[in-house]
This record gives structure tokens, sequence and C-alpha cells, in this order.
């Protein structure tokens, strides 16, 4: 299994697990960065990930959480994903946060009927 992380991720309890190959593609994510190392890293991370899933060995990607872009993420990477030939499984935590925040939009929900409509097996930690 491959699990993609950062350098908060980076332990000795998934580098030294039999079965799990731990990938720093993000790298810090110190709050305290500026605007530009913030955006900077948010690319690089991105063309990492795209990297990652060209080459990548397994066939099943699990998404626990979406990155930085939301739409992007739920449209884009993940028709990129199966276009690749992955199964997508995905974990909502929230199906749909901006009926909770109260922002949501018909853009949102636009944006989850497609991310939700691709992938293969949807779980849910709490339904709203």
């Amino acid at each position: 299994m491959d699990l993609i992380g950062n350098d908060d991720l980076d332990c000795s309890e998934f580098r030294d697990r039999a079965g799990v190959n731990f990938l720093n593609l993000r790298g810090d994510q110190a709050p305290s960065a500026s605007v530009l190392t913030k955006a900077i890293r948010v690319a690089v991370y991105y063309v990492r990930l795209i990297r990652y899933a060209a080459t990548a060995k397994p066939r099943i990607f699990h998404i626990l959480w979406n990155n930085k872009f939301d739409a992007f993420d739920r449209t884009l990477l993940t028709l990129y994903y199966k276009w690749l030939g992955k199964k997508i499984i995905l974990t909502a935590h929230n199906v749909n946060a901006g009926i909770r925040d109260t922002n949501d939009t018909a853009f949102n929900r636009i944006t989850l009927r497609i991310q939700y409509s691709l992938r293969i097996i949807f779980s849910s930690t709490r339904r709203r």
C-alpha cells in the first residue's frame, strides 16, 4: 500500500511498517509560511501527485479528503485517475459540507455530483 502524506506524517510508524510505502509528496505544511511559499508548495504537490498517479502500481486509490482545490479534485483530478484506469474509493466525511457551513452553491453541488458519480465505493462517516 502506498500512503501519501506530509512531513507531519513522516514517522517510523509508517516508514517501518511492512506493506506500507510512505510517500512524502506534500512536504512541509507549516502555516507560518508566506503566501508565495504556500502557493508554490500546493502547485508542487499537485505536480507530484499527478506524476505519481501516472506511474503508481496500486490500482485502487482511496481518497480520504480532497486537497486544496475542491472543484479541481472533484472533477478533473478524479477523471484523470479514472482515465488512468484507477478504481476510486471515496470516504466522504461530510457529504456536502456546504450545507453544514451554510455556504452551499449550485457549483458546489455540481462538482460533488461529478465526484460521487466517478467513485467506485462510497462510504460516509457522517451523512448530511
